[in-house]
């Protein structure tokens, strides 16, 4: 399975910002109920959370997804889906 990755901050407290930042940005494209999950990483001695977004059976609608967010100017990259919810 695939996601949206759309931010990577060492402040956990910033990826609700984050998220509400994007649903203000590209709304249409979140209508109705949507994933957001975190996966939590640790590279070279810093934490960073990553907000991965949507559940993709297929990388290139995953893609898809993106490009329409590039669109929007959000940055974006197709990863492996987490099922780690943001809470």
């Amino acid at each position: 399975m695939f996601a949206l990755q759309v931010a990577a901050v060492t402040d956990k407290d910033r990826l609700s910002q984050s998220l509400n930042q994007i649903k203000a940005s590209a709304s249409s494209l979140f209508q109705g109920e949507f994933v957001a999950n975190v996966e939590t990483i640790n590279m070279s001695g810093m934490t960073y959370y990553r907000l991965k977004l949507r559940a993709y059976q297929n990388q290139a609608n995953a893609a898809a997804d993106c490009d329409k967010l590039k669109q929007r100017k959000i940055n974006c990259i197709v990863s492996h889906y987490t099922q780690q919810p943001l809470k």
